[in-house]
């Protein structure tokens, strides 16, 4: 699943509707008076592999790869200043893993400076596993992220925190960053990455769209609530005479996320809404959970692991 074009709401504190990005790849200022550049979602080719994962010759002759839907997203460079290499080496916790069997196969580096965070850059790579299938075709599947946090010091890339292993991604694959305001205290915030999975059927399919919040907890990268925020589906129906052949479409309405005044355990209730339904999300002292019916109708199943 490639990333593709991120939104960002800006100073709201409401995660559907959102300012756009400049297109995928482009480097913007942020403010007329700053001189500190934007990286809006960067997405780049693959780095090479070292002698400890080789590809095996199954991947070799089928030329496995992971291309993006949009593949003008991957047309662009990081800053001068900014070595892919090095960031990527401080991002891995370990070489991407190669077997006769499986190959793990980089599908993309997402980078973002938070603005909510002074000086600190979300940096994010997905991950997923090509298995051989046919006699000269492979498939794609299981995907995670390595995720972290860093700042820039001069050339040095300053990592404050990061995922301690692959991080398996819930409801398909990455679309997306999210940093518009998810508040968790006064003076902590998360940041999301928006999934989408989809269904096939005969004659029709569905698609979830879902929202992965995740935070920083000392130096690691944790996740803390995976809730769907839109879901469609397209039904084949009644067959007819002349051979053509209905069809039912189903839409969920879409969610916004808010955060209340009110606080639990110390950290910011969250309001989900969607066509008028309400659920209140509540820290647990580990993650965000909710008593509540689910206002969103996952109609491709459950997007959970």
């Amino acid at each position: 699943m490639p990333f593709l074009r991120s939104r960002e709401r800006g100073e709201e504190n409401s995660s559907s509707g959102c300012a756009a990005c400049p297109p995928l790849g482009r480097i913007a200022p942020m403010t007329a008076k700053s001189n500190v550049w934007l990286l809006c979602l960067v997405a780049i080719a693959p780095a090479s592999r070292g002698p400890a994962d080789e590809l095996p010759s199954w991947a070799i002759a089928v030329n496995v790869s992971c291309k993006p839907e949009d593949e003008t997203a991957f047309a662009s460079r990081l800053p001068a200043d900014l070595s892919r290499e090095a960031l990527l080496a401080g991002l891995r916790t370990r070489p991407l893993a190669a077997s006769e069997t499986s190959v793990e196969i980089d599908c993309g580096l997402a980078v973002r400076k938070w603005a909510r965070h002074k000086d600190t850059f979300v940096a994010v790579e997905q991950i997923a596993v090509a298995r051989p299938s046919g006699p000269r075709g492979y498939s794609l599947s299981g995907h995670s992220i390595f995720a972290g946090l860093f700042t820039l010091q001069g050339d040095a890339i300053q990592w404050t925190a990061r995922t301690p292993a692959l991080l398996p991604v819930p409801g398909g694959g990455v679309l997306s960053l999210d940093l518009a305001a998810y508040a968790l205290t006064d003076s902590e915030t998360a940041f999301g990455l928006r999934t989408r999975k989809t269904v096939g059927y005969a004659g029709g399919g569905a698609e979830t769209t879902s929202l992965w919040l995740l935070r920083r907890n000392g130096a690691r990268i944790e996740p803390v609530l995976f809730t769907p925020m839109s879901s469609s589906s397209l039904l084949a129906g009644k067959r007819h005479d002349d051979g053509t052949r209905d069809h039912e479409e189903h839409r969920s309405p879409a969610a916004t996320i808010t955060v209340a005044r009110e606080k639990t355990r110390g950290f910011f209730d969250w309001i989900k809404i969607a066509g008028g339904h309400k659920a209140r999300y509540r820290w647990n002292g580990n993650a965000y959970v909710t008593a509540d019916e689910d206002p969103v109708d996952d109609l491709a199943g459950d997007s959970s692991p």
